[in-house]
């Protein structure tokens, strides 16, 4: 699975199991927030990527067109 689909399995999953408080879909849908940090890093990450550290996860973010404030930029975006 590509970076980009394990984060949407992840977002998807932490609405479903009422894990927004920590990180959700913005009211949009078309970007992100991880509200809580801490417990991101500690419980959520580790179960869906390999590498749990949040420098590795927002390096990630940034090299897949995610901006590190957490919004999916379109691809015409990251050429400007």
């Amino acid at each position: 699975m590509t970076f980009p689909n394990v984060l949407y399995t992840l977002l998807e999953d932490c609405e479903k199991y009422g894990e927004s408080n920590i990180v959700s879909w913005s009211p949009k849908g078309n970007s992100f927030k991880v509200h809580n940090k801490e417990v991101f890093t500690q419980s959520i990450l580790p179960r869906y990527f390999r590498q749990s550290q949040y420098k590795s996860f927002a390096r990630q973010c940034k090299n897949t067109l995610v901006d590190i404030n957490q919004k999916i930029l379109p691809a015409t975006t990251a050429n400007n």
